[in-house]
């Protein structure tokens, strides 16, 4: 119960820092040159006064300290027997406790007790304080720059329209996730309902206006504001006629069951997913005819015909595997996995063009799955020196590829899961599973912002061996990626190619 308590002040509080620091970077931003340089100086100025201090202190206690009491000895210079306060610990267990509830988990600095910062101090978010050549042998040099050097903070600053669209981005997207642990997690709805309605107030379009206005509408009612809650009721309703929120509104029962059939898909979905990826083609193939029958308009579908047609590639001959992608180019013109299964027909017809066997399924059905009938994802397609490019800020993932079939992969995400919960859980990491190609599963784990956060995660899961315990060795290969790498990957799907990329630039 507390360790969940403070998983859920953790990521509270996560989220309101990121508020206040993209905030305090658009004030800077919006300076002129002259008044930002001046703030920054300023900042400057501080940093180096502090650090005297710190060490006049450190000199004065080196001097004093010899002459005092020894620490915890329980009697004061008088002689009397009062024990010190911090050597009490039922007295410092319920001071810790108290300035908790008042403060939150607050980073021990200079000015911790500040409800709000100096907009500088909000860009200070980082533990370089001196300059050093991070030169790496196999890659390109960088330099961190020092705390005291201006350009320090300017390259941290959203100085250009696309830098600030970003920036608002993570500022919505962190005072939803605010609104939704004070009232699911924290249980404090007025806290929740401010923090919603203050993000309405700042980006009215953003892209979970719905959501607010329904979960301001929940919230509302339960604190017996009908009011209020009305007004959000009404803002669905007369807006928004034809959302499933509307629905939730005029039909709770029918929205009520509508939930648990979509939960219902939603597992059927995972086994089916599971079933192919642990290689048993043919009964992941009964679960997609299954699916047809079943739940023929829902929003998995798609994803239930791709995994069909990836089965037949693995147990029927080439030319069903072709016409199965051809339907999902046909019927499924608008979603992503009309791509995927684009990019495999334009696979096979290349090795066909190339006068090529792509399955020899007359001497042995069996062949299939062991020679699937697409371009080998360590094919080389293009120079690699002009494809990838060399970036250290921005957002980063972390990828696993695995070859299918190989391992327990479910294994190795429930593993990868609860080593981020108990190591990143401020992070607010998200694992996602996918396909790169037949022979190959992609395991993502995202958002790393800038490329030394996503390094930190990678140098410190390749000393977790039980985390792979699942996988079998030689089976998969690790790697960080931008997002804009990621996309030129993922259509690319030429591993080797990455992997050497990845080695000389950020091993």
């Amino acid at each position: 119960m507390l360790d969940e308590k403070r998983k859920s002040l953790n990521a509270l509080v996560y989220n309101l820092n990121i508020i206040t620091l993209e905030d305090s970077v658009q004030r800077l931003a919006a300076m002129s040159p002259d008044q930002r340089n001046a703030a920054i100086d300023n900042m400057v100025t501080q940093i180096e006064e502090a650090e005297k201090k710190k060490e006049e202190e450190k000199q004065n206690q080196t001097i004093t300290g010899s002459g005092k009491d020894s620490p915890g000895s329980g009697t004061t210079a008088s002689g009397s027997s009062t024990a010190w306060y911090f050597y009490n610990p039922a007295v410092v267990s319920v001071g810790v406790s108290d300035f908790t509830k008042k403060w939150g988990n607050r980073k021990l600095e200079d000015n911790w007790f500040r409800s709000a910062k100096d907009d500088i101090m909000a860009v200070n978010n980082s533990n370089e304080d001196e300059t050093a050549d991070t030169t790496n042998a196999k890659g390109p040099k960088t330099l961190k720059k020092s705390k005291k050097d201006r350009n320090y903070y300017l390259t941290k600053l959203p100085l250009t329209p696309e830098a600030i669209v970003k920036s608002n981005a993570k500022i919505v997207e962190a005072y939803y996730n605010a609104g939704s642990i004070y009232k699911e997690r924290i249980l404090n709805n007025q806290k929740s309902v401010e923090t919603l309605e203050e993000l309405l107030k700042r980006f009215p379009e953003n892209k979970y206006k719905m959501q607010c206005y329904y979960y301001l509408y929940r919230t509302y009612l339960v604190m017996n504001n009908e009011t209020k809650a009305n007004y959000y009721r009404d803002i669905i309703l007369n807006n928004y006629p034809n959302s499933e929120y509307a629905t939730l509104l005029l039909h709770p029962d029918e929205a009520k069951n509508a939930a648990i059939t979509k939960s219902q898909v939603e597992r059927f979905y995972a086994e089916t997913y599971d079933l192919y990826i642990g290689g048993k083609y043919q009964e992941a193939l009964a679960n997609c005819t299954s699916a047809e029958g079943q739940y023929s308009k829902n929003y998995l579908m798609p994803q239930f015909a791709f995994i069909k047609a990836l089965s037949i590639g693995r147990t029927q001959d080439v030319d069903a595997f072709e016409n199965e992608l051809k339907l999902i180019v046909a019927k499924y013109p608008k979603d992503a996995v009309k791509g995927k299964a684009q990019d495999i027909l334009d696979a096979i017809k290349k090795r066909k063009d190339a006068g090529k066997t792509i399955v020899d399924h007359s001497k042995d059905s069996t062949n299939v799955a062991n020679q699937p009938p697409i371009v080998s994802s360590n094919d080389s397609i293009q120079n690699k020196s002009s494809k990838y490019i060399f970036k250290d800020d921005g957002e980063f993932f972390w990828v696993c590829v695995i070859d299918n079939g190989k391992g327990n992969i479910n294994g190795f995400k429930t593993k990868l899961s609860q080593e981020n919960t108990s190591s990143f859980s401020t992070d607010d990491l998200t694992i996602t599973p996918n396909f790169l190609d037949l022979p190959h599963q992609l395991i993502t784990v995202k958002t790393f912002n800038g490329k030394d956060k996503a390094m930190d995660y990678y140098n410190y899961l390749k000393g977790k061996a039980t985390v792979f315990s699942d996988l079998i060795n030689g089976t998969y290969q690790t790697f960080i990626i931008s997002s804009e790498n990621y996309s030129i990957f993922y259509k690319d799907k030429n591993i080797a190619d990455y992997q050497e990329f990845f080695s000389e630039n950020y091993e």
